[in-house]
């Protein structure tokens, strides 16, 4: 799977813990707490390691004669990649917190209700659950 390679594997490993959880069409309470409450925890920490490379990429940017035009666009990608991940970790955090993501029938609907019915059943939610981990490596 190419956008597995292209988010540096981060898909497949969810989608490993997302089977574990998600058995017979079931979904483990315990399991689902401990995943969502890493996955929180997680975040946090993205948000953080963002933001301070979101600075350093700036003021690396706000030295007057010293970065070529490759680096300056080294920068500029790292800071694209940076405030990808800060949003996208933000935007996450605010679905789990905003909808009682947490809870076990919140997952069972997101889970089964949206994703059993497609052709990948779970394979889309490990991808967007991994997009902070990326864009905050790619940056």
């Amino acid at each position: 799977m190419t956008i597995d390679w292209l988010l540096l594997r981060a898909p497949s490993r969810h989608l490993v813990v997302l089977r574990g959880i998600y058995v017979d069409r079931l979904i483990n309470a315990s399991q689902w707490a401990g995943f969502i409450n890493n996955l929180k925890d997680e975040w946090n920490s993205f948000s953080v390691y963002s933001t301070v490379m979101i600075a350093v990429d700036i003021s690396f940017l706000a030295v007057p004669n010293g970065i070529t035009k490759p680096v300056s666009t080294a920068i500029y990608v790292s800071t694209m990649s940076a405030l990808g991940a800060l949003a996208a970790s933000v935007f996450l955090l605010g679905r789990i917190r905003g909808l009682q993501f947490d809870s076990v029938e919140a997952g069972v609907c997101m889970s089964c209700g949206i994703f059993t019915n497609s052709i990948f059943r779970i394979e889309p939610l490990a991808i967007m659950l991994s997009l902070p981990y990326a864009f905050l490596l790619w940056g």
